[in-house]
C-alpha cells in the first residue's frame, strides 16, 4: 500500500537517507529543509504522512518548553485547519532518546516518535500501520457524512468518562506495576484479563467478563519473554473477534524484543511500548488510542443511524418501499435458482380517511403506529412489514405455504379489528379494520411488480366484497 511521503529536515544527509529507504519500499517522496518552505505547498502535494526531523537538544526545564513549543508551531503549521480528528500523521524522528522530547512530541500532536538510528524494519513497518489506519478511519467518516441529514449541525458530545483498560497478561505482578505507573497520569479503569479469555472466548471466565463488563475500550497486550511469542495469535485473536476488532490494542514487549514491534504493527496493534517505555509517554498513547477509538465509535453510530433512516418509515418504524422492493427481489432471485414457497400481502386500512377527517391527523398517526405495532408483532423474525403508502402496508412472508399464509393474512385482520387504539385527549379508543390482498410465488419467472400487482387486484376484490376480509389472487386461485 506504497502512498506518499513528505520527509521535513534540515539536513541533507537525513533527507537523502529516508528517501532510498522509501524509495527501495515503492513510496513516492517529497522533500523540503524546512516546515515554513513546504507549509504552503502542502495542498499541491497531499501527503499521506509526514516524516518530521527535529533536532531536540534543549536540556533541563527550559529546554523541554521551548522544545514542546517549537513542536508544537511546526505540527500546527502541518497539521492547519482540524479534519474531524484525521490529521495527515507526522512522526516525529528524534536525534535522541530523551524522554521529556517524545513526551513534547506526543503532546503536541505528533502520531509517531522514533529516535536515530532508526530501524528500517520497524520504521517501514510503522508507516504502513499509520497510513493504513488513516485510510479506513476517512472512509469510515466520509460514509458517515454521507447519511448525515444535509442542514444538521452534527452531535455535540459532553465529557468523555474513564475508559476501561483491558491488561492481557499472565504476571499478574507485573501488571499491578504498570496499573501504578500508570495511575500518575492516567484516570482509566485497568482490568486484568489472562490471555485464555482471548484465545478461547468461550471460556466460563470470558462469558462472566463479557456479561459484568463488555469488553474493554482499548487492551495493553502485556507480554514477558516467555509468552512474547504468543503475541501475533493474541493480537489477530482479538482482530478476528467481532467483539473486539474494534478495540485498539497497544502491545507491552520486553526491552529484547523488539524485532516483534514491526510484526505486531503489521498484524493491527495500534502502538508498541517496551519495559523502558516512560509511564507518561504510556499514558499518552494509551489516550491518543482511547480518544480515536470514541471518535470512530461515534462514526460507525452516526453509519449505521444512517443507513437504518434510509430503509426505515420515519412514522411507523416499519422498513419503508425502497427495503420491501429491495428484499422482495432478492427473495425472488432465492426462488429462481431454489423454488420454495413465499407469499405477498397488501394490506390496506379501511375507511381510514374518515378517521383523519373526524379526529384529526394527529390520531390517524396514532392509528397507524398501532396498527403497524400489531402486524409486526403477528409475524415471524424473517418476514417483512413496511409501510409502502399513507394506510398501505406491504407483507412478505419467505417459506411460507399457500395454507399458512392464509391462516396468518386472516390472524392479521382479527388482530387489528379486535384490538382498538387508544388516542391521548380521547375517552373513548378508535377501532379500524384491515382488508389484504394475498398473493402466492406459483412461478419461477415472476416479477416483484408482477406480484405486487397480483396482491393489488386481490385487494381491490377485499375492499369490493364489504372490507376487513382476506382474498387471494384468482391466478393463485386457479
Amino acid at each position: 500500500m506504497p502512498g506518499r511521503v513528505l520527509i521535513i529536515d534540515d539536513l541533507a544527509t537525513n533527507r537523502i537517507i529516508l528517501k532510498v529507504k522509501l524509495a527501495a519500499a515503492y513510496y513516492e517522496v517529497a522533500q523540503a529543509a524546512s516546515v515554513d518552505e513546504v507549509c504552503d505547498k502542502l495542498g499541491e502535494i497531499c501527503p499521506d504522512l509526514i516524516l518530521l526531523g527535529y533536532r531536540g537538544t534543549g536540556h533541563g526545564e527550559a529546554g523541554a518548553v521551548n522544545n514542546a513549543r517549537t513542536l508544537r508551531e511546526m505540527l500546527g503549521k502541518l497539521h492547519g485547519v482540524k479534519r474531524k480528528g484525521f490529521d495527515t500523521p507526522v512522526v516525529v524522528l528524534l536525534d535522541s532518546n530523551a524522554t521529556q522530547d517524545r513526551i513534547a512530541a506526543l503532546n503536541a500532536g505528533a502520531a509517531e516518535v522514533m529516535s536515530r538510528p532508526l530501524d528500517e524494519k520497524l520504521l517501514l513497518a510503522r508507516l504502513r500501520s499509520l497510513m493504513r489506519q488513516r485510510l479506513a478511519n476517512l472512509d469510515l467518516h466520509h460514509h458517515s457524512m454521507t447519511t448525515q441529514p444535509q442542514g444538521f449541525a452534527e452531535q455535540q458530545h459532553g465529557f468523555d468518562l474513564p475508559g476501561k483498560i483491558g491488561v492481557i497478561t499472565q504476571d499478574k505482578v507485573q501488571a499491578r506495576k504498570l496499573q501504578s505507573r500508570l495511575a500518575a497520569h492516567a484516570r482509566h479503569d485497568l482490568r486484568m484479563m489472562s490471555p485464555e479469555e482471548i484465545m478461547c472466548p468461550g471460556s466460563r471466565a470470558a462469558a462472566q467478563h463479557a456479561q459484568a463488563a463488555g469488553p474493554p475500550d482499548v487492551f495493553v497486550m502485556q507480554l514477558d519473554t516467555d509468552q512474547a511469542e504468543h503475541g501475533p495469535r493474541l493480537l489477530s485473536e482479538l482482530r478476528a473477534d467481532p467483539d473486539t476488532r474494534n478495540c485498539p490494542v497497544i502491545a507491552h514487549l520486553p526491552d529484547e524484543e523488539r524485532a516483534l514491534a514491526a510484526q505486531l504493527y503489521d498484524l493491527g496493534a495500534g502502538d508498541v511500548v517496551f519495559s523502558d517505555t516512560d509511564a507518561h509517554e504510556i499514558a499518552l498513547r494509551l489516550e491518543r488510542q482511547l480518544s480515536e477509538k470514541r471518535l470512530l465509535d461515534r462514526l460507525r453510530d452516526q453509519l449505521q443511524d444512517g443507513l437504518q433512516a434510509a430503509v426505515t418509515d420515519p412514522l411507523t418504524g416499519l422498513y419503508n418501499r425502497r427495503y420491501a422492493l429491495s428484499y422482495l427481489d432478492k427473495l425472488l432471485d432465492q426462488h429462481a435458482r431454489a423454488p420454495d414457497a413465499f407469499a405477498v400481502m397488501v394490506a390496506d386500512l379501511d375507511h381510514f380517511k374518515q378517521v383523519n377527517d373526524r379526529l384529526g391527523h394527529t390520531a390517524g398517526d396514532a392509528v397507524l403506529r398501532h396498527v403497524a405495532q400489531l402486524l409486526k408483532s403477528c409475524l415471524r423474525k424473517d418476514d417483512v412489514v413496511a409501510r409502502i403508502g399513507g394506510e398501505e402496508f406491504l407483507i412478505i412472508l419467505p417459506g411460507t405455504s399457500p395454507g399458512d399464509a392464509g391462516r396468518l393474512a386472516t390472524e392479521l385482520c382479527n388482530s387489528v379489528g379486535s384490538t382498538p387504539t387508544a388516542l391521548p385527549g380521547h375517552a373513548d379508543p378508535v377501532r379500524v379494520t384491515i382488508s389484504i390482498g394475498l398473493a402466492l410465488a406459483t412461478t419461477l419467472n415472476a416479477t416483484g411488480a408482477d406480484i405486487i400487482d397480483r396482491a393489488d387486484q386481490a385487494l381491490y376484490r377485499s375492499k369490493a366484497e364489504g372490507r376487513n376480509t382476506v382474498r387471494l389472487a384468482t391466478q393463485d386461485a386457479a
